[in-house]
Order: C-alpha cells, then sequence, then structure tokens
C-alpha cells in the first residue's frame, strides 16, 4: 500500500468524520473483528486495492507511476428491521 493511497483514504477519512447528517460514533481505518454496542455506530474506511501501472518512458527520467484506487466505506449501525434498514442505507448513500 502506497503513501499516497493512505492520504487519499485519510482525506476521505476526514471529510465523511465532519459530514452533516452521518451518524457515527465510531471511525476507524484498519478493519477490526468486531464493534461493540458502545462503538455504533461505526465508520470504515478502507483501501481495498492498489494498482500501480507506468506512466511516461520506461527510459526518460524518474520512474513515475498512475495509481487506481478501490477504497471501500462500510457503515454498520447495529440491528433494526429491515425496512429500517434499506431506508437508511439509501439515505446515507446519497449523503455520502
Amino acid at each position: 500500500m502506497s503513501t499516497d493511497a493512505m492520504r487519499i483514504r485519510d482525506a476521505i477519512t476526514e471529510r465523511l468524520k465532519v459530514l452533516p447528517g452521518l451518524p457515527a460514533l465510531t471511525i476507524r481505518n484498519q478493519p477490526i473483528p468486531q464493534l461493540q454496542e458502545d462503538e455504533l455506530p461505526g465508520l470504515l474506511v478502507v483501501i481495498m486495492g492498489e494498482t500501480l501501472s507506468p506512466d511516461g518512458d520506461a527510459n526518460d527520467g524518474p520512474p513515475r507511476f498512475e495509481a487506481e484506487i478501490t477504497i471501500g466505506i462500510s457503515l454498520v449501525e447495529g440491528y433494526e428491521t429491515p425496512e429500517r434498514i434499506d431506508g437508511d442505507i439509501d439515505a446515507l448513500i446519497t449523503l455520502i
């Protein structure tokens, strides 16, 4: 995982932290085994994948790369009825 990918992930996390209406008590950048009930709702922002491709001429100047980064965002709210969860998910996707 490159430093640039981590900076992008951290910048996304910072923007989500101040997003009005986002119900998150706990915000993390590293996957953890389990959130406790008092930590819910929880938000997780992780780098799911990164692909580096050469950028420019291989024999001209220092090596450069183009990066394609996949960021995963997960929000855990806890147990509710399926109807309420579906409505919440739609609203949160629009918000994010």
